[in-house]
């Protein structure tokens, strides 16, 4: 499970959102009514983070774009972990890395999402 933003996470959020350039178009204006930040975009979806920590994402083949929050609690801290590979900080909605936590052997400790075998959600790592 993600864990709640901090107020100076909750504010970067919002800096970065606004700052996302406003004739950018699709797929930042899909978000931006909800003060989202893209934070990921796969083969599949556009995933967005709102100032509450919420994981929202936009499946590009919709017809309709919309943008949904995201239920599925793997695909969300996949989305992050993604996210935080680009902005360090969102690293603090992730799960804390238990003491008795292995690699994940699938991706080698790396959370690599472009290894199709990888179960731990870009974490890197297993319990």
């Amino acid at each position: 499970m993600l864990r709640r933003p901090s107020a100076a996470l909750s504010a970067l959020i919002t800096k970065l959102a606004k700052e996302q350039p406003a004739d950018a178009g699709w797929p930042i204006e899909q978000g931006r009514d909800r003060g989202a930040l893209v934070i990921h975009a796969s083969a599949a979806y556009v995933y967005y983070l709102t100032p509450e920590g919420n994981v929202l994402a936009l499946d590009i083949d919709d017809f309709q774009q919309r943008v949904d929050e995201v239920t599925n609690v793997g695909r969300a801290i996949n989305a992050v972990a993604q996210g935080a590979r680009e902005e360090p900080a969102l690293a603090e909605l992730l799960p804390e890395r238990p003491t008795n936590a292995r690699p994940c052997p699938h991706c080698k400790g790396t959370g690599d999402e472009h290894i199709t075998a990888c179960v731990c959600n870009g974490l890197g790592w297993l319990t």
